[in-house]
């Protein structure tokens, strides 16, 4: 392949000499490529500024000298060949765009918002639409006054969703109910609607703490025990620091089944990651969760109270420079230590996640899971036997942004759970629809 490739180029070099200047610019162009598709942004700089250079006129070697130093983070040089791009092409919404956004970095606030209010007059996709209106409606405040330490985002935010879907085998997860109703065996429609606000009291580029609360309820057509809602409210700071972040969230969640309280939940969900390399991104959550359940919906007092930890590791491969398109796999620990002696286990689950975007500003995600191995201590107090479980999950989603408010997904995931007690195997399909909001 290397061969093949290494001759196309000589072929395309004799005859650039006989074409000239333009002509020795497309093969130094068509260079540039190469090595920027390889994410080598430094040598590409050069190969698309000598393009540039052998044709003033080439849009492209411009456009692609701007964007290699804008990745290179040298938005000094990047500010002339976007210029550039955009002054032989005023038409391209993304030379417009990617001068803002490099004069923005520069601190010249009044030029970039000339240039992202171009792009709202051009015929720009609706991604670069947002990202400019972004920030002319979300930094309107920064473009007046400078800042040592600028905040990045809006102090509030809201967001709501509203979803139906229809389930043939209606259950909740088996660790939240009781054998008394799970799994129900009948097929059911289902709407649910969510909605939250939050507030970052601090929310520079090292720091942030901000507070959250929301509410997300389902509603069964027929099923009206399986009605389930929760409360949350969550307290978290972050931090950052080059490539490393953390998230450090306290929450408190409060739940109901049916008509009454069901479960209360204290958390501590920390998130560690770190980027490495141009392609790579690393995950570790561990958590800690103490459960205080309020509802006995088995015929058999089973103290279920508990403390459960858990601990996952997650690698992401990143695929284009928007972080939209990656995959990730990743391996998750349970422990759950109840009270009572009936809902003590380990588990050990693996998963892998795609996600990919597509035309029209479509997007696709499937995922798969696997609880290999679910054991549970103790023999159980109502089945004398000691449980253990298996489960696959397998799940698709098509989304769409319309818009800078409204993503609408379509659904569907299959689960299969083994259990050595005939009770707790079951499978279930779920189809939907889901439209979410946020400002």
């Amino acid at each position: 392949m290397k061969k093949g490739l290494f001759v196309l180029m000589m072929l395309l070099s004799f005859s650039a000499r006989a074409a000239g200047p333009e002509g020795r610019a497309e093969v130094v162009f068509s260079k540039g490529l190469l090595e920027y598709n390889d994410w080598q942004y430094a040598r590409a700089a050069v190969l698309f500024s000598e393009a540039a250079s052998l044709n003033p006129r080439h849009h492209g070697a411009a456009y692609f000298a701007g964007l290699s130093h804008y990745n290179l983070k040298n938005s000094s040089q990047a500010i002339g060949f976007f210029k550039k791009a955009a002054d032989l092409v005023p038409q391209d919404p993304s030379s417009h765009l990617f001068l803002g956004l490099s004069l923005w970095k520069e601190g010249k606030k009044e030029e970039a918002r000339f240039q992202f209010e171009t792009v709202l007059k051009l015929k720009a996709s609706s991604s670069e639409k947002e990202i400019a209106r972004g920030y002319l409606e979300t930094n309107k405040s920064s473009l007046k006054k400078e800042s040592a330490q600028p905040e990045t985002t809006r102090p509030f935010f809201a967001y709501a969703s509203l979803t139906t879907l229809f389930d043939s085998n209606v259950t909740l997860e088996p660790n939240d109910l009781s054998l008394s109703s799970l799994p129900s065996d009948k097929d059911d429609w289902v709407w649910g609607v969510g909605v939250g606000t939050g507030y970052h009291f601090v929310n520079r580029e090292k720091y942030g703490l901000m507070v959250d609360v929301s509410h997300n309820h389902s509603i069964h057509a027929e099923l009206e025990d399986f009605n389930y809602g929760v409360t949350h409210v969550g307290l978290t700071e972050r931090f950052t620091h080059g490539s490393f972040w953390a998230t450090l969230p306290l929450v408190y969640e409060a739940s109901m089944l049916g008509s009454e309280g069901y479960l209360q939940s204290f958390q501590w969900n920390p998130n560690l990651g770190l980027k490495h390399g141009t392609h790579f991104i690393s995950l570790f959550r561990p958590r800690a969760r103490r459960d205080v359940f309020l509802q006995d919906t088995s015929t058999q007092d089973q103290d279920r109270d508990a403390w459960a930890v858990e601990g996952s590791f997650s690698e992401y491969f990143i695929l284009n420079k928007k972080q939209s398109a990656y995959i990730m796999t990743g391996y998750t620990f349970g422990a759950n230590l109840a009270d009572g002696d009936d809902w003590d286990y380990l588990s050990h689950t693996l998963q892998a996640v795609a996600a990919f975007p597509l035309f029209w500003d479509l997007g696709i995600q499937g995922a798969a899971s696997y609880l290999l191995d679910k054991n549970f201590f103790n023999t159980d107090s109502i089945l004398g036997e000691e449980r253990s479980d298996d489960a696959f999950t397998l799940t698709g989603s098509l989304y769409r942004r319309v818009g800078a408010w409204l993503t609408v997904t379509g659904f569907y995931s299959y689960t299969s759970n083994s259990s050595n007690i005939d009770y707790f195997e079951y499978k279930k399909h779920v189809g939907g629809l889901s439209l979410g909001f946020r400002y």
